[in-house]
């Protein structure tokens, strides 16, 4: 390759040379929603759907209601929430009058055993009752004003957000009847999601829970760093690799569930004697070479790649100190080598 191609290509040279090396591994994964802040929504009650009010994709906040049902079972449960009250109040003064009988000498023994019994109950029954609408989600406030609801209260029940978060699933319908266990909702909270890793054995001794690393998206967005918070050694029975996972911070909302993602773990820094950008390292019919100038141009020089750090390697074989490499535009080189007729002797061939 004459002087002018060269410039006419842009290629350009440097010497190679050592420097420090930042070890690292490569993790291959993909951006998963973060199950601890994921819920799948039942309404609790049987019922029919009146209301729904937010659709697939709003963003919603803690506490808003979603959906209202009509259920009569809520409305038997209330009212034997109601029933109990009663029956506390009348058998709490029905006991603390006997009593008062019995401390007189007035009333027997047994009578006020029998009306004690029956203060017990109701109160048993009372704490029952409420447990079952505090399961259902209302709480202590709305239970004292319940007395002083309309009828037509009794049978609503809203469905509401337990935090903020995205609705990425909706099975409801106004007007469709649903039962307890239905699956109205899925609610996901994306500030936070998961980069899922596969881990081959090889690597695995090299992992462990708090190591940083960096996570590069397949959609594009600039790199994120994170910490390994799970690392589960076990081998799965068909991928034969082991799970690492890293919890990944998205309040910026840049990340993309679902992306397949590349994790680059830092090991640690070493001094190489020779060292190369990836970007210069070129793959041809599965080996790794480097173009190295010469007095006719350049050579296709098959080197040994040694240790890695992301965008630098250590070239273990191959090259000395000095020599001088392509690193800018040398895929012009290895366009120009595989359309050449001497390109299967690029071992030892030269790129005109």
């Amino acid at each position: 390759m004459q002087e002018e191609e060269i410039e006419r290509f842009g290629i350009e040279t440097e010497p190679a040379g050592g420097g420090m090396l930042n070890l690292s591994r490569q993790l291959q994964g993909r951006i998963v929603l973060n199950a601890d802040r994921t819920v799948h929504i039942v309404p609790r009650v049987t019922g029919i759907v009146r209301e729904v009010r937010n659709s697939l994709g709003d963003r919603v906040e803690e506490g808003e209601v979603l959906a209202v049902i009509e259920s009569a079972e809520l409305a038997d449960l209330k009212a034997l929430y109601l029933g109990a009250l009663e029956r506390y109040d009348i058998a709490g003064e029905a006991f603390r009058r006997e009593k008062d009988l019995r401390d007189g000498g007035i009333s027997s023994e047994s009578e006020y055993l029998q009306a004690k019994k029956e203060f017990t109950e109701s109160k048993i029954e009372r704490r029952s009752s409420r447990q079952k609408l505090l399961a259902l989600g209302f709480d202590g406030d709305y239970l004292k004003k319940l007395p002083l609801n309309p009828g037509t209260a009794f049978t609503r029940y809203a469905i509401r957000a337990p935090f903020s978060g995205i609705i990425i699933r909706k099975h409801i319908t106004t007007g469709e009847a649903v039962a307890e266990d239905t699956g109205i909702f899925t609610i996901t909270d994306l500030d936070t999601l998961w980069a899922d890793l596969q881990v081959f054995p090889s690597d695995a001794e090299f992992l462990e829970v708090g190591q940083e690393l960096e996570i590069c998206s397949d959609t594009g967005e600039a790199p994120v760093r994170g910490r390994i918070t799970l690392f589960n050694p076990v081998i799965d029975s068909d991928s034969r690799r082991s799970l690492a996972r890293a919890v990944l911070d998205n309040r910026a909302g840049d990340l993309i569930p679902g992306a397949f993602v590349t994790a680059r773990i830092m090991e640690g820094t070493i001094h190489a004697d020779v060292i190369l950008g990836r970007d210069v390292i070129h793959e041809i019919d599965g080996s790794a070479f480097v173009f190295v100038r010469n007095h006719e141009g350049f050579e296709a020089r098959r080197v040994k790649i040694g240790r890695s750090g992301g965008e630098y390697a250590e070239i273990a074989e191959g090259l000395r100190q000095g020599e001088a490499v392509a690193v800018k535009n040398s895929f012009m080189l290895k366009a120009e080598l595989v359309s050449s007729e001497r390109g299967a002797h690029a071992g030892h061939g030269h790129s005109h």
